[in-house]
């Protein structure tokens, strides 16, 4: 039967899964990191050496930014997860630069994955994932921004599900381009300030910049956890509500 939104926490199946990838995540980025650095692999990957990032990207002059947004766009198009491709954005321009080019190949990316999805192969989608999110679909098409922007904010869902899940809706392109430029930045931005960390041989930075990443993704994990229109959310990703059942209309 479904939880009606009385703002009180209800049960959900989300668990701290999303916490625990993240600091397995942080945790191999120091492991490569350390192993780099203190191995004769210092000789070959040379990240500490900013210098000989920078000429790479002037060698490719005005069309760098360009080829690599483009490039992303692409790859993240495709289902790669965007995490490395923002690492690598803050290794290649810097954290605040390399924040921008990155996230603007992120949201093309995922807006172009769901073009795809909308255009091309609705029908197939729909066979596929509409059945089992049935109900969260639903909720989109009722409350688009809120609970897109709840689906980008935190890693419950995967980013090319997300895409999906909007390409076989009917939900107008504005809330959900909004949503994912909005909801794709937290996350963006510190990986970004890691890849940088990592390039410029800052060691402080980059442990910083892992440690807020684990603490973001905490964050969100505990309000998912506590509100009830989030924990609803997470409940319908995971279909345990049921796809036949009546979606309730949230109040955000």
């Amino acid at each position: 039967m479904p939880t009606p939104d009385t703002g009180a926490p209800v049960e959900t199946t989300i668990g701290w899964k999303p916490v625990i990838k993240a600091g397995i995540l942080a945790t191999l980025i120091i492991v490569s990191l350390v192993t780099i650095y203190l191995t004769p692999l210092r000789d070959y990957l040379r990240l500490d050496s900013e210098a000989r990032w920078r000429e790479i990207i002037d060698g490719l002059g005005a069309w760098g930014p360009l080829a690599f947004i483009l490039g992303g766009a692409i790859i993240i198009g495709i289902g790669v997860p965007r995490t490395p491709y923002c690492f690598l954005g803050g290794a290649l321009f810097g954290w605040f630069e390399g924040f921008i080019w990155s996230h603007i190949g992120a949201v093309l990316g995922s807006v172009g994955c769901a073009m795809v999805a909308r255009y091309l192969g609705q029908e197939w989608m729909a066979h596929k994932f509409g059945r089992r999110y049935a109900r969260l679909e639903k909720r989109i098409q009722e409350n688009s921004f809120i609970i897109l922007l709840l689906l980008r904010v935190c890693p419950v869902a995967p980013n090319p599900l997300t895409n999906y899940l909007f390409g076989i809706s009917t939900v107008s392109w504005r809330p959900f381009v909004l949503a994912t430029f909005i909801g794709q930045a937290p996350i963006g931005i510190l990986m970004a300030m890691v890849g940088d960390g990592a390039a410029s041989g800052n060691h402080l930075k980059t442990i910083i910049s892992l440690a807020l990443f684990v603490l973001v993704t905490l964050a969100f994990v505990i309000y998912y956890r506590q509100s009830s229109v989030a924990a609803s959310v997470a409940a319908d990703l995971a279909g345990a509500n049921g796809a036949t059942d009546e979606a309730p209309p949230i109040q955000p």
